[in-house]
């Protein structure tokens, strides 16, 4: 928000010096962004009268305008525009006159014409820019005086605040007055510092009374909590006075006429959005605050066509919308040339409806931008009257007495109790009862005694135009600001220091990142918020998804119930960039409702970190430990027997699994044996099935593993066991089976170590052959086996025998033929 300061000296008087009042407010909380001054640099700029205006003689839409600058010698000046007629004064730049950023003016001939300096419009002189499309020659008016300093008749230059408001100061600092009374406030004069214009001293109503001419229907209180209306009528449409313009535009905003102008300027000074419509164009006569019928259209003052939901909040004739609530003006009731009788709206609309409508349209205006932060339901009436009076004294109409004021619901008073011994514990100063009802009555607040609920507690009245506090905590905000955060001296904090830990959860998170890094796998971070179309097709649990209520984007409106989803777009956006090669893993949350697959509303979504990682490509030579190893499923099965390794996870064992993400004959379920016997089962291994992976357009093989980390919280915590280290040496044999594809590696290794009893000190398959000798749909698996005796070395016969019993074991069990 910008604050010309001439216009805040209106309001409030301050003994500071800009920059010093720039910086009480930013302390006080009101953070000024910077001092900025306009109209700076301009020197030589004069007053001069207007002569004659005539065509250029060359055409091109010139004109030709002969001024009198004070000194009683005509002067020749060539203008664009010719909105200025013979009597009228305009600021004239002669030559060797300067405008801001050091532009220098001087003579040159135009279309054969010579040129003696330039008339200006309000940009060039305040702003130093060309004029906007459709703005004229600034008239001054026929009382200034020719030969006069026109910067200093317009009091340039002018400086002006550049606030940058946080969205709790911006509910009561969004208006000239609004940063009057902080003012008034630092200066100690409180609210009687104030010099706030009197609304309706300013009126002269005559004629019928509002409600005789208009009338109002709110069909919606809760998005409308207050509307009021007042009838101009008999106004001409025409450029306003130079001073409006002036304020209106060192505001930030573009002059555009009287009335909007009007509406405008008091918007500034109350920070209530004030909107015109043409009373000629309102069927009926009649204002109706109604939802939108879906799929309704208006045109908006923008030209654009747009379509409504039926949520939305419109201001309608009898007939058909006519303004988007608390947005923006239609096409079809705007304040035009034509324009003799004007309805002039003031209301209080709902903030978020207001943000919702404001962000589903795509349009946002001043109006919106204030009625989202939050405005003041009290100010609705004043405002009204002010710009209706204004109204009248710029386009000569006259008021209708009275207004059409629909209240339904008033606002109540809110009161707030506040401990002072409450203050002066949060702030760490003592701050005594009255010093603290003194500083709050500067901001507006109103304190009363409340001895019923103890010795010095009161009772505060918040001010309406303070929405933003509601508690305790917030008036103790107040009075440590107003008192000065510079005053607070600096305290060590009270309490036992304690010594912070990492939760058993973020250390074993730590070492598998360590352990997935070691292994030569990169980490990444996917977006939590996913295309609901792809959301479950990599997804472990299946269950519906969270929806957001109001997402940026379709393809981001759901949260991930898995993390393979993003791992596999992240294969394909490298994969289409020619990296072949992936080891890619990511240890993240997923979210799933409670409550079981469908999820119902009332219950609370679970948070669940996994870890998942996907390989794909041969590992190039000299990469971490697994290089040179194709990621098969036997690769990823030694990428996880390593990171269970590190997270202390031991009796892990691999089951058929049914996963319809993974490829059925190469995938396996990783569990393990839980507290009650049972199996639990930590997560899955395999490669992702081709069909899951064209829907992301991948075609390479891609191997995939994920685990449910808080499962295998639990199952590292299990009891680590340490025994001591073999003192006599280990004998090993080898066996080669041969068995139908159907009998599982774990079942094979199982009989080898029952058979082998307590002297087997280890097993490992080292060899799979498929082919000939070996019969169709059968394979031969090689295994070594490891004997050795705690207390003393075996002689080849003990080993002889025990392998002997493991050899029967396999042929009587399984069926198998020994090679």
């Amino acid at each position: 928000m910008r604050v010309p300061l001439s216009w805040l000296r209106d309001y409030v008087d301050w003994p500071w010096e800009p920059g010093e009042l720039a910086e009480r407010l930013t302390m006080a909380g009101v953070n000024v962004e910077a001092v900025e001054e306009l109209g700076a640099g301009v020197r030589g700029i004069v007053v001069a009268r207007v002569e004659k205006v005539e065509p250029h003689p060359r055409g091109g839409g010139l004109w030709v305008v002969e001024v009198d600058a004070g000194s009683g010698r005509t002067r020749r000046v060539v203008a664009g525009v010719a909105n200025m007629r013979p009597g009228d004064t305009v600021p004239y730049a002669p030559p060797g006159s300067t405008l801001p950023g050091g532009w220098e003016i001087g003579v040159r001939r135009v279309r054969g014409v010579e040129s003696e300096g330039m008339l200006l419009a309000l940009s060039e002189l305040v702003l130093g820019e060309k004029p906007r499309e459709g703005e004229g020659i600034l008239v001054l008016g026929r009382e200034a005086v020719p030969g006069s300093d026109a910067a200093e008749l317009l009091g340039l230059p002018e400086r002006v605040l550049e606030l940058d408001l946080t969205p709790n100061y911006a509910t009561f600092c969004q208006s000239l007055i609004g940063v009057a009374r902080e003012v008034a406030a630092l200066t100690r004069a409180g609210p009687a510092g104030v010099k706030r214009p009197d609304p309706y001293g300013a009126l002269s109503p005559s004629g019928p009374e509002a409600a005789e001419l208009a009338r109002v229907t709110i069909r919606d209180p809760d998005l409308c909590r207050r509307y009021v209306a007042r009838v101009i009528s008999g106004v001409r449409l025409g450029p306003s006075p130079w001073w409006l313009q002036l304020r209106v535009l060192a505001a930030g905003m573009r002059p555009i006429n009287n009335i909007v102008d009007a509406t405008n300027y008091v918007m500034l000074e109350y920070g209530q959005p004030l909107h015109a419509f043409d009373m000629a164009r309102l069927r009926g006569r009649h204002v109706v605050v109604r939802r939108a019928s879906e799929g309704e259209v208006i045109v908006t003052l923008d030209g654009v066509r747009r379509t409504l939901e039926a949520d939305m909040l419109v201001i309608a004739d009898e007939e058909r919308p006519v303004a988007v609530a608390g947005v923006m003006g239609g096409e079809d009731s705007e304040v035009g040339p034509g324009t003799t009788d004007i309805l002039l709206e003031s209301a209080h609309f709902d903030p978020k409806s207001v943000r919702r409508t404001s962000t589903r349209l795509g349009l946002t205006s001043e109006a919106s931008s204030r009625f989202e932060k939050g405005a003041d339901p009290e100010a609705v009436d004043p405002a009204s009257a002010r710009a209706a009076a204004l109204i009248a004294e710029l386009a000569g109409g006259t008021v209708a007495p009275g207004s059409v004021d629909v209240y339904p619901r008033p606002l109540e008073p809110v009161e707030v109790e506040l401990r002072p011994h409450r203050v002066s514990a949060l702030l760490g100063v003592d701050i005594t009862p009255d010093e603290t009802a003194s500083l709050l009555h500067l901001l507006g607040f109103r304190c009363r005694p409340l001895p019923a609920r103890g010795k010095d507690v009161l009772s505060v009245t918040v001010p309406s135009w303070r929405a933003d506090v509601s508690a305790e905590a917030d008036l103790i905000e107040e009075v440590a600001r107003l008192y000065g955060y510079g005053r607070i001296p600096p305290t060590l904090p009270r309490g036992v220091t304690t010594v912070g830990r990492r939760s058993p959860t973020r250390r074993l998170a730590d070492r598998a990142k360590a352990a997935m890094v070691h292994l030569g796998f990169t980490e990444t971070v996917s977006f939590s918020l996913v295309d609901p179309e792809t959301v479950g097709l990599l997804s472990p649990v299946d269950v519906k998804p969270l929806t957001l209520a109001n997402p940026l984007s379709a393809n981001q409106s759901v949260m991930r119930t898995g993390l393979l989803g993003g791992l596999v777009e992240a294969v394909e956006r490298n994969l289409s960039r020619a990296e072949r090669v992936l080891r890619l893993f990511e240890l993240g949350a997923v979210y799933w409702p409670r409550g079981g697959p469908d999820g119902g509303e009332e219950d609370l979504p679970e948070e669940r970190p996994f870890l998942a990682a996907v390989a794909v490509g041969r590992t190039p030579e000299g990469v971490g430990p697994l290089a040179g190893w194709e990621p098969d499923f036997f690769y990823m099965k030694g990428v996880l027997s390593a990171v269970l390794w590190e997270l202390g996870v031991a009796g892990w064992d691999l089951e058929r699994t049914e996963d319809r993400r993974l490829h059925p004959g190469r995938s396996a379920a990783v569990v393990v044996e839980g507290q009650d016997g049972e199996a639990v089962e930590l997560g899955v291994i395999g490669e992702l099935d081709p069909r899951v992976l064209k829907a992301y357009d991948v075609e390479e093989r891609v191997t995939a593993l994920e685990l449910d980390v808080v499962r295998l919280l639990e199952a590292s915590r299990a009891a680590v066991r340490f025994r001591s280290l073999p003192r006599h040496p280990a004998v090993s044999r080898d066996v080669a089976v041969v068995l139908p594809e159907e009998v599982e590696a774990g079942r094979i290794e199982e009989v080898i170590r029952r058979s082998a009893g307590a002297l087997c000190a280890g097993v490992r398959l080292f060899d799979v052959y498929r082919g000939d000798p070996v019969p169709p749909g059968h394979r031969s698996t090689a295994w070594r086996v490891v004997y050795r005796a705690p207390d003393r070395s075996l002689t080849d016969a003990e080993v002889d025998e025990v392998h002997g019993r493991v050899r029967e074991a396999l042929r009587e069990e399984l069926g198998a033929s020994l090679r």
